[in-house]
């Protein structure tokens, strides 16, 4: 009789845990289900909920398994989206990434593809000519000062600010 009282709290133990695991489950693909998200932010979501860190890392092996958590297409998905809305650059878009903490091979990459399909200069060549900066004509002091601010910013380098605004005749 004990032994099989024994088996009945193993058995009640593994379902208690099943139904557990499926409610952190549940949790998870309802969050998924109005955006992508790194893994890093859904575990702090997960902890935020209270659920024990062994339920959260089983479920974030299956999530990752079935490929619905993948911060590799997040990163790349979160980047064109800032990129393309907000017309931002290199700096401002890791400080956006700096709250995911994605590894940094991924960040890198993702930076350098982003920038490759959405070049620094296109960028801000759009950002100047929606705040009216004329081209091929020299800015005055202020005139000047109001375009470095708006670049700097929006996260690009000094360098490249000085770049643009020689090629399209500001300086």
């Amino acid at each position: 009789i004990l032994f099989s009282c024994f088996a009945f709290l193993k058995k009640l133990d593994a379902i208690l845990f099943a139904d557990y695991q499926q409610k952190i489950l549940d949790f998870a693909i309802n969050l998924l289900s109005y955006r992508m998200r790194s893994k890093v932010e859904l575990i702090h979501r997960l902890k935020r909920k209270k659920f024990n860190e062994d339920g959260i890392y089983s479920v974030m092996k299956i999530l990752e398994t079935k490929g619905y958590v993948d911060d590799q297409k997040f990163a790349r998905a979160f980047a064109r989206e800032k990129v393309k809305r907000k017309l931002i650059g290199p700096i401002a878009l890791r400080s956006e990434f700096s709250v995911h903490m994605l590894d940094s091979d991924i960040l890198e990459y993702t930076l350098k593809k982003t920038y490759d399909e959405f070049p620094e200069y296109t960028l801000m060549d759009q950002l100047l000519a929606k705040r009216r900066v004329p081209m091929n004509k020299p800015l005055d002091i202020k005139e000047k000062k109001n375009a470095v601010n708006t670049l700097r910013n929006k996260g690009f380098s000094w360098d490249r600010i000085q770049e643009i605004l020689v090629k399209r005749g500001n300086i």
